[in-house]
C-alpha cells in the first residue's frame, strides 16, 4: 500500500516542484528579447480629435478608430501580456460623431480596445468639467492630470488622477499625466476659471517616487504639451530620470527623437500616425530604451480591417443620435475651399445672422485656430463636414466696442461692405464667446446673443446659395480689416 501511494504521490509532487519556479518563470509575462528582459510596448494616439471615421484622402488621410482598433488587437495578440496603450490628450473634441455624444461613443471604444490611461487635455474641457465627469464615469480607464488644480479646495481636480500603476506579469508600469502649463488661456475662461494647471517637474518627481516606492520597474509620462523644444518645463525631468519615456501632445508637431536618453514622441494628430516606445525591463530592474518610433498610419493600417466590435459601437450611435443630423447635405461646393476662404466664410455668416437681427451690426469676430480642417473638398457638403471644420460650440453675442477694443480681440475680423475702419468709432460687433471671455466681456452684457454656432450660419449660407463658389470668400472680395 506504501509504495502504491508513493507511485500516485510521485507525479503530483513532480508537477507542485515545476509550478513553483522563481517569478522569473511565471505565465503572462511580457515577451523576452535575447539577453532576457521583459519588453513592454506602449502605443499611443494624442490630438485624436474625435476622428473616429476614416477618410481615404491621402492628402489628409485618417484611418479611423476601427482600423486603429484592429492595429492595437493585432499589437497585443504579438505581446499580450507586455503591451500598454495610452493617449495624451484632445482625444474626444473635433467631429459631429463624437462631438454629438460628448466623446462618450469614443471612452466606449476606448474601453472596447482597453486603453490603460489618458491624460486629459485643454480640448476636454470644451463641453465644461460635467462632460470630463460623465466620461470619468463611463471609462475603465483612469483620466490623469497630475497638475490640474483646483483652486477652490487647492487640491488635485476630482475628476483626475495624478497617476496610475498597471501591471504587465512581473512588471510594473507607471504612467503619470500632466497638462501644459498656461493652456487655461486656450480654453473658454468661464469653462476653466475654478482650475489652474501648475509647473510640472516637481510634480513629475513626485509622482515618480511614489510609482517607484509602489514598485515601479518604469515609470511614462503622458504630457498633453509639446516636446519638440527642451525648456525649463522639460529640463528637469529628463536630466534627473524621473521618467523612462514620454509621449506627449498638443502641439500637432510630427516629434520623434531622444533627449539624455529618454526617447520623445508625438504625431500629427486625428490618428495619422502612432506613438511607440518599447521598453527593455532586466531581470535585475534596469530599463533600456529598445525601440522607438512614430508610425504612419498610412503605411501601417491602411490595408486593415475595421474592428467589428468598433463599429457596432459606432452603428448603434449613428442610428440613435448622429445620423440625421451629421449626414443632412447643406449644399455644393464649385471647388475645394482652402482653411483661408473657409474662415472667411465662418465670419461672414456670423455678421449676417447677426444684421438680420439687427441691420446695424457692422463687423464680426472670430480666430482662425478655431477652424480646424485645411479644406473642404469640392462636391456636396454635409453638415457633418461643417461640423469638423467648426466643432467648437462657442456663443456668438453682439457687443458695442471702440476699434481700440476690437483689436485685442486678436483674431480675424470682417466688416460689412464699404465700411472704413477707424480705431476710434465705435461698432457694433458680434463675438465669439472663446474671444470675448478673454476680454473679460460677459454675455449677459452684451446687446444681444444669436441662438446657434458659427457652423450652424454657415450652413444656412450653404443652403441658401446651394450651389457656393469659394472664391467669393477670398480675403481680396470681403472687407477683412484685422487678423
Amino acid at each position: 500500500m506504501k509504495n502504491k501511494i508513493l507511485s500516485i504521490l510521485l507525479p503530483l509532487l513532480l508537477l507542485s516542484s515545476c509550478g513553483s519556479s522563481d517569478k522569473s518563470e511565471t505565465t503572462n509575462n511580457p515577451n523576452k528579447d535575447e539577453h532576457g528582459n521583459y519588453l513592454i510596448d506602449i502605443y499611443g494616439l494624442n490630438d485624436f480629435h474625435g476622428a473616429i471615421i476614416s477618410n481615404n484622402n491621402p492628402s489628409y488621410y485618417e484611418p479611423g478608430f476601427g482600423k486603429l482598433a484592429t492595429f492595437f488587437r493585432n499589437k497585443i495578440a504579438e505581446n499580450p501580456y507586455g503591451t500598454v496603450l495610452v493617449a495624451s490628450g484632445d482625444m474626444w473634441q473635433g467631429s459631429a460623431d463624437s462631438n454629438l455624444t460628448k466623446g462618450k461613443m469614443l471612452t466606449e471604444m476606448m474601453n472596447d480596445v482597453g486603453f490603460d490611461a489618458m491624460t486629459i487635455g485643454n480640448h476636454e474641457f470644451d463641453w465644461t468639467t460635467e462632460a470630463i465627469y460623465a466620461n470619468k464615469e463611463l471609462a475603465n480607464f483612469p483620466l490623469l492630470g497630475a497638475n490640474i488644480i483646483d483652486n477652490r479646495t487647492n487640491e488635485i481636480a476630482d475628476f483626475a488622477k495624478p497617476s496610475v500603476l498597471i501591471e504587465r506579469g512581473d512588471v510594473k508600469i507607471g504612467l503619470i499625466g500632466t497638462i501644459g502649463i498656461g493652456l487655461e488661456n486656450s480654453i473658454q475662461a468661464s469653462y476653466v476659471e475654478n482650475y489652474r494647471f501648475e509647473s510640472i517637474p516637481s510634480i513629475v518627481k513626485e509622482q515618480s517616487e511614489l510609482l517607484k516606492s509602489r514598485g515601479a520597474d518604469t515609470v511614462v509620462l503622458l504630457d498633453h504639451a509639446s516636446w519638440t523644444s527642451i525648456g525649463n518645463e522639460q529640463l528637469p525631468i529628463v536630466n534627473n530620470r524621473y521618467v523612462d519615456a514620454v509621449f506627449s501632445g498638443h502641439s500637432h508637431r510630427y516629434d520623434k527623437h531622444t533627449f539624455k536618453g529618454v526617447p520623445i514622441v508625438q504625431t500629427t494628430g486625428n490618428g495619422k500616425e502612432i506613438m511607440y516606445v518599447q521598453l527593455a525591463i532586466s531581470p535585475g530592474g534596469d530599463v533600456s530604451l529598445s525601440n522607438y518610433d512614430v508610425l504612419d498610419s498610412y503605411t501601417h493600417v491602411g490595408d486593415l480591417k475595421e474592428d467589428a466590435s468598433i463599429n457596432a459601437i459606432y452603428d448603434y450611435y449613428s442610428k440613435t443620435i448622429i445620423d440625421d443630423i451629421k449626414n443632412e447635405v447643406v449644399g455644393t461646393l464649385s471647388s475645394t475651399m482652402y482653411k483661408e476662404q473657409l474662415t472667411n466664410a465662418a465670419i461672414y455668416s456670423m455678421l449676417y445672422a447677426a444684421k438680420e437681427v439687427d441691420p446695424t451690426v457692422a463687423m464680426a469676430v472670430h480666430n482662425y485656430g478655431g477652424i480646424r480642417v485645411g479644406l473642404i473638398d469640392e462636391g456636396l457638403v454635409t453638415y457633418g463636414d461643417l461640423y469638423k471644420a467648426i466643432p467648437f460650440d462657442n456663443d456668438i453675442a453682439i457687443f458695442e466696442l471702440s476699434g481700440y477694443e476690437i483689436q485685442r480681440f486678436g483674431g480675424r475680423v470682417i466688416a460689412e461692405d464699404g465700411l472704413v475702419y477707424n480705431p476710434s468709432e465705435q461698432y457694433k460687433i458680434a463675438v465669439i464667446s472663446y474671444l470675448y471671455e478673454k476680454q473679460n466681456l460677459r454675455k449677459e452684457d452684451a446687446l444681444f446673443y444669436l441662438p446657434d454656432y458659427t457652423r450652424d450660419y454657415l450652413a444656412n449660407i450653404f443652403r441658401i446659395k446651394s450651389l457656393v463658389n469659394p472664391s467669393i470668400f477670398a480675403s481680396y472680395n470681403l472687407n477683412v480689416i484685422k487678423d
